[in-house]
């Protein structure tokens, strides 16, 4: 991950988005962004080009070692967020197709949003309305055992409902300029309660002040 031409377009994609919807480049100019599961740093590094002091997470001491290696001027924090929330605060929050691998997705976001006021999510998730739905499903390969040996998959409302309880405004965006090869976030609901890879939300959220 991090080098293939269609990642790279995936995250231009998405990031060209996240600063239409915020107004423009100049949002960034003199922010603080922690990237969530940062990876290989390179929303961090998109970011910061436009003038925010990044912080990259992950849990993984094997991807931030990349980022350390790629981008020596940025921070790093390692944590696991089924357990706790990088200390600190940041004026953004990048939670990018994370929640989608964690047992409590639910606590996460409380965690998140104890300290923090905006947030751009993302998760694929499950094909339903119902917001108490959840499918708790083991994970198959050890690479993301470091999370947690399960993940629960949720549906789009389920996380709504998790913005509403922390009193998060929230405005989704099935907004086909962030499609991408076979990534959709247009799709509708046709309430087979499945889960697909390739179909998943995006949301800007913040708190009002």
């Amino acid at each position: 991950m991090g080098t293939s031409a269609y990642y790279r377009h995936t995250v231009r994609v998405r990031c060209n988005f996240i600063i239409d919807i915020l107004g423009g480049k100049e949002f960034f100019k003199g922010k603080t962004l922690l990237d969530l599961g940062a990876n290989q740093g390179d929303f961090a590094n998109f970011f910061s080009k436009l003038g925010a002091d990044v912080t990259c997470h992950d849990i993984k001491p094997k991807n931030l070692a990349i980022v350390k290696a790629k981008y020596p001027q940025f921070k790093q924090v390692e944590c696991d967020l089924n357990k706790t929330f990088p200390e600190g605060q940041w004026d953004i929050v990048l939670h990018m197709r994370i929640l989608q691998h964690l047992a409590d997705p639910a606590q996460a976001i409380r965690n998140m949003a104890a300290k923090n006021s905006y947030f751009i999510v993302e998760s694929r998730v499950l094909d339903t309305n119902d917001p108490d739905l959840f499918i708790d499903q083991e994970y198959e390969t050890k690479d993301y055992d470091m999370h947690s040996n399960t993940k629960r998959q949720v549906g789009a409302a389920y996380y709504e409902s998790v913005f509403d309880e922390c009193g998060l405004s929230w405005k989704r965006h099935d907004d086909p300029r962030l499609n991408s090869g076979r990534r959709r976030y247009d799709w509708k609901v046709k309430e087979t309660k499945e889960f697909h890879a390739f179909k998943s939300r995006f949301w800007w959220v913040w708190r009002d002040s």
